[in-house]
């Protein structure tokens, strides 16, 4: 790498500005081609706003593969700030790639963006692919938009990522086109910067872990929360984090005087530096610990406190105020109040030395990226991703929690938009997509200096002129939420749309000038913005992206707007759960009864609370009407600026929620205190000995009764919300607007194998709190879809994106009912050609349902293709004709030919193996799965097992041993099934993995299904064969119809039904049914059909899977070669005969040789 150091360092030269010359070394160095300034292409243009630009293309090369790429130079008009003219500069390429490039085969662009005015320059790699008739030569369509990545290169800055990624590509030989994309890639970046980021976070955790004066801390401020080391050091991290992009625009150590944006970028490092070096005397700062001497100053003492003019005495420069709870201390603990310092010691501070060294490789952008304009760069939108990278793994898989790329986001948002301004002003669907299209241009000019032109401003004004006030009107007061908020990119998305659409049509139509994109955010935040989430940590991500967004906009260099209060806009809490539950008890908050009995008591409470800051009851609003008097005090604490009175107002807030719980729990105890009474009473009159199941009923009651006085301290304690009552936090929203107009997100996709209190939760959700959709094993999204409908408004949305399997699974059947008779289903987007979440195994689909239903209604359906913005729309008629069949996208196994077959299910009993865990009645915790298994046998383990995993195509790659016999197994394992379902010859088929017949009697677990034909179970009876049985075949006379079975299966062989089961076709087949992306299930196995064909047809099934089998048991097969390749010859023969033996067409045998892929 070194070979290449001096080129790079003298490109990205921190003192200088953009040199040619130095560029050009660096393109002859990447191509091994020289640059003759003779053959450099040379150009000036102008745009529409009178600027000029120059253009210079070095040249067009072309990599082994035959790829094509331009490298050019931009010099773009001095007016042009290279930073922010992002779309500016991804627009003239494109205009290159689609008037010049592609009729020479070129669809990328490497190219230098500069101007002489700014020492920051852009490195950026652009492509753009386009299709051409052949004939014509001209573009047919253009296949995918122009998308750029860049770097930007910025003075007084390392460019430590760029010199990295460069350095690489550099040293290597022969470099692809493809090579020069990838060192843009944004994905590399991320996932690099959040490794290291979680390490970071992991180092901190060990320190505060291991210090005495925090432990200190936490024993006196934590409020009983387990994780508040953890959420401590995210806090931490992430006011770090937001404070670099402070420094980005230089709002931090500004001198005396001097005016906003002057300050130091590299203020946080110089703080350090002093810390490290002993201190600065000038200042007084001669401490050596950064954390007490340092942060905790700046976080606590200044950019949480008003000072007078915003100058620090204790730092000596200005350092803004800002308010929004962003710099409070995490739970109110003592800073100021510890004799000894935390984190003391070089070893700690050498700590923060170390997170800044890692910060500072990386370029911190304050403007989000959007999916066409991507800088290789810490954006606030990768905030998202530090939450999700924080969450430990078992954490991550139990919340379900996955972030969802910003392409689909910012689809989502748009399509959800769209749909509310059509229903709100009328407006056609046409114009509402030109009214997008507009903007998004209207945009892009902007961005890069330029005015529209005349005819142009009359044509925006003229189309939208009837509809702009009502259009501003909607936007202006449209309710948005996010019920699974996570790092807030939902609504964030929205915001976004919601602001620039107000701007373009305020500016435009309504001809208002200078329209402040700062206000307009603070208003829609405001006005419309919500979101909740059960995870506190996730709610404050959330939260320090809204302040970002503001950040952003805010250029005044005079004054500083302080952030907004936004604890009552994005909430902690559990979507689902609107009531208290605590236990098996449901506890009702009834807003309209237990309002009322907030009395004069508690009115008198809120006064002396608020008592010599404001007269917190001096508005026109009753009294005794607590929801009007929560929505006058959620508006007055979202901007109140001064401490003080922001903590009179959220104690009285809380104590409006903390008063009608406790009245709502008062209310319970008084019914169970009821009962007490009722069942004491017979015997305080009788005078007789108490009955046994009275005496335990009695006892239950107290129990709850201590639990819900339990359950009250808990929450005044710990303030986390196990429920959330909409209706009362926000309750503007339900009684100006009748619900939300737009609920949108990712919800957890958390399926039903679950234990204990989860399961509880779960069974009190579906069959105690009115849900209607929940069926079998439902899995958690899907409860969320029903909860985002009934939180709509008369016309709102609900667009979530979820699994894939929502569209056929066995347990969204009621939801897809409920759905398809009860709402408007807007669209359907099948993602099943996309991974769209890099940590989750699922395929996803994007569903869009309207309130109320409508038969006319017809739904769009649309299938993506590997790129998401390939896409093709599906034909479909009326919502009432199509019914169900909505969501019936692949009906290719109808196409092929199922005559004379029967289902799996009659010829074989078909069960899961045994549960290898502690059974929770008998041995909860004694032991689990791991303990029972073992490689080596021995007395113990004594009886051969296998797993889902070693079973593969026609052999077992591995034999363990299970321990039987004994105390433990199989007598207190959770599933112990039938010792004949392993006696008997059977197929195990593993649920991800092939199929291999056994005649030796090996166990299983429950990764592994068995397959035993009812022949050779007769006069075996148990609980399992008979409700299989009953429940597969919807039969009453269990008896009768099992000997039809047992008569049935005789006709078949195993390994017949093995060669079928590896064979291609199932595959294809199961595609059209599966229930989940992972794995097969019992349920989807039972309906495999199976030709019915004589035993003497079987024969040659037999020979081809009895020849594979005689290879396969070889002990050296899987090191052979030869014996691999006779197996493949013998598998393709078998398929064959498949082919032909369920007569499929030419076309039908590529449909499923493509299911393969």
């Amino acid at each position: 790498m070194a070979k290449y150091t001096g080129v790079i360092d003298t490109l990205f030269d921190k003192n200088k500005l953009f040199v040619k010359n130095s560029f050009i070394e660096f393109v002859e160095e990447l191509t091994g081609k020289v640059v003759n300034d003779r053959d450099i292409k040379k150009s000036k243009s102008m745009d529409s706003s009178g600027n000029e630009y120059f253009k210079e293309e070095l040249m067009i090369y072309e990599d082994k593969s035959g790829e094509k790429i331009s490298i050019m130079i931009y010099k773009m008009p001095s007016s042009t700030k290279v930073e922010k003219a992002r779309s500016y500069q991804r627009n003239l390429i494109s205009s290159y790639l689609k008037n010049e490039g592609v009729f020479e085969g070129i669809d990328s662009v490497l190219c230098a963006f500069y101007s002489e005015d700014t020492s920051d320059w852009r490195l950026s790699f652009v492509k753009q692919e386009f299709k051409l008739n052949p004939e014509t030569k001209k573009i047919i369509n253009e296949l995918t938009p122009a998308k750029r990545y860049s770097f930007l290169v910025e003075s007084n800055s390392k460019n430590v990522t760029v010199k990295q990624r460069l350095n690489s590509l550099l040293e290597s030989s022969n470099i692809l086109v493809s090579d020069i994309e990838k060192t843009f890639s944004v994905e590399k970046v991320s996932k690099e910067f959040f490794d290291k980021y979680v390490k970071l976070y992991e180092k901190l955790v060990e320190a505060f872990k291991d210090d005495k004066i925090f432990l200190k801390i936490i024993s006196e401020s934590n409020n009983g929360d387990e994780n508040f080391r953890e959420n401590f050091v995210k806090k931490l991290l992430g006011q770090i984090v937001f404070l670099y992009f402070l420094q980005k625009k230089g709002w931090l150590g500004v001198e005396k005087g001097a005016n906003w944006g002057t300050g130091k970028k590299d203020f946080l490092q110089s703080l350090l530096n002093e810390c490290l070096n002993g201190g600065d005397e000038k200042k007084e700062l001669g401490g050596k610990n950064f954390f007490n001497d340092y942060l905790e100053h700046l976080f606590y003492d200044n950019l949480n406190k008003k000072r007078e003019n915003d100058y620090s005495e204790y730092f000596g420069y200005r350092i803004p105020y800002l308010n929004g709870g962003l710099f409070e201390p995490i739970n109110n603990y003592n800073w100021k109040g510890f004799e000894y310092v935390v984190l003391s010691g070089d070893k700690n501070n050498a700590l923060f030395k170390e997170i800044f060294d890692t910060f500072d490789e990386y370029n911190f952008t304050v403007y989000e990226n959007d999916p066409l304009e991507q800088d290789v760069a810490v954006d606030p939108e990768m905030l998202g991703k530090v939450f999700e990278n924080l969450l430990p793994e078992n954490e991550r898989k139990g919340k379900g929690a996955f972030y969802t790329p910003r392409e689909i986001v910012h689809y989502m948002c748009k399509e959800s938009l769209k749909n509310h301004i059509i229903n709100k002003t009328g407006i056609t669907e046409e114009l509402c997509e030109k009214l997008f299209t507009y903007k998004d241009s209207y945009l892009n000019a902007t961005k890069r200096g330029n005015k529209l032109l005349d005819e142009d401003k009359y044509n925006i004004f003229e189309t939208f002129y009837e509809y702009g006030e009502k259009i501003v009107e909607t936007l202006k007061y449209v309710k948005i939420v996010d019920p699974a908020v996570g790092s807030g990119a939902f609504p964030m998305g929205l915001l976004k749309e919601v602001v620039s659409l107000r701007k373009f049509i305020q500016e435009n139509v309504l001809l208002q000038e200078n329209v402040s994109e700062y206000n307009l955010k603070k208003e829609t935040l405001e006005n419309c913005i919500y979101g909740v989430d059960l995870d506190p940590g996730a709610v404050e991500i959330a939260k320090l992206r809204f302040w970002l967004s503001l950040v952003i906009e805010e250029d005044s260099k005079d004054n500083i707007d302080p952030l907004p209060n936004l604890d009552y806009k994005i909430m902690q809490g559990n979507s689902l759960i609107e009531d208290i539950v605590v236990g098996d008890a449901v506890i009702k908050i009834d807003l309209e009864n237990n309002t009322k009995k907030l009395t004069k008591k508690e009115e008198k409470e809120f006064s002396s609370i608020s008592q010599g800051t404001m007269s917190l009851f001096a508005d026109e609003v009753a009294r005794d009407d607590i929801l009007k008097r929560l929505k006058y005090l959620h508006k007055i604490f979202f901007q109140e600026k001064d401490n003080i009175k922001k903590k009179a107002l959220k104690t009285e807030i809380d104590h409006i929620e903390k008063e009608l719980i406790r009245i709502s729990g008062e209310v319970e105890v008084n019914k169970i205190k009821s009962q007490i009474d009722s069942i004491e009473g017979k015997y305080i009159i009788s005078g007789m000995a108490w009955d046994e199941k009275d005496a335990k009923k009695v006892a239950e009651l107290y129990a709850q009764i201590s639990s819900i006085k339990e359950m009250e301290e808990k929450y005044k304690r710990d303030n986390i919300r196990s429920f959330f009552p909409w209706k009362l936090h926000f309750g503007e929203v339900f009684n100006d607007n009748g619900g939300f107009d737009i609920v949108i997100g990712n919800p957890p996709y958390v399926n039903a194998i679950v234990n204990g209190k989860d399961l509880r939760l779960r069974n009190i959700i579906k069959e105690r709190l009115d849900y209607v959709t929940l069926f079998e094993k439902w899995d958690l999204y899907v409860a969320f879809i029903e909860k985002g409908y009934n939180l709509l408004s008369n016309n709102g949305s609900v667009s979530f994106i979820i699994p894939n399997t929502y569209l056929r699974v066995k347990y969204s059947k009621l939801s897809r009912d409920f759905f398809a008779n009860n709402s408007k289903i807007l669209r359907i987007n099948n993602l099943e050609n996309i991974k769209v979440f890099e940590s989750a195994s699922v395929k996803n689909v994007i569903i869009h349902y309207g309130k109320g239903f409508s038969e006319n209604n017809i739904p769009k359906k649309i299938v993506h293709g590997n790129n998401f913005f390939v896409s093709n729309n599906i034909n479909t008629s009326t919502q009432k004709e199509l019914g169900v069949n909505t969501f019936n996208f692949n009906d290719n196994h109808e196409k092929l030919s199922f005559s004379n077959t029967i289902e799996l299910k009659n010829i074989v009993y078909i069960s899961k193996g045994m549960v290898l865990n502690a059974c929770e009645k008998k041995a909860k915790g004694e032991f689990i799965k791991d303990d029972l298994i073992s490689d080596i046998r021995n007395e113990i383990f004594c009886k051969e097992y296998v797993e889902g995993k070693l079973i593969k195509k026609y052999y077992i790659e591995k034999i363990k041993y299970l321990e039987w016999g004994t105390e433990r197994c199989p007598k207190k394992i959770s599933r112990p099934t039938f010792k004949e379902l392993y006696e008997k010859p059977k197929i195990f088929w593993g649920r991800m993995t092939g199929s291999i017949i056994d005649y030796s009697g090996i166990l299983s677990d429950q990764t592994n299904v068995i397959l035993v034909k009812w022949g050779d179970l007769t006069d075996i009876n148990n609980k399992s064969i008979l409700s299989s049985i009953k429940k597969d075949f919807n039969t009453s006379t269990v008896e009768s119809f099992r000997n039809n079975l047992e008569k049935i299966s005789q006709n078949y062989s195993l390994e017949y039904l093995l060669a079928i089961i590896n064979s291609n076709f199932p595959s294809y087949f199961f595609k059209s049914i599966k229930e989940n992306e992972i794995g097969l299930v019992p349920n989807e196995m039972k309906q495999l059909p199976i030709k019915q064909i004589s035993q003497e047809q079987q024969k040659p099934f037999i020979d081809l899977v009895d020849q594979i089998l005689e290879i396969t048991k070889k002990e050296d097969y899987l090191e052979r070669e030869d014996l691999l390749k006779q197996v493949k010859i013998l598998e393709s023969r078998i398929d064959d005969m498949v082919y032909k033996l369920y007569e499929l067409s030419y076309e039908e045998i590529e449909l499923v040789e493509e299911s393969l892929k």
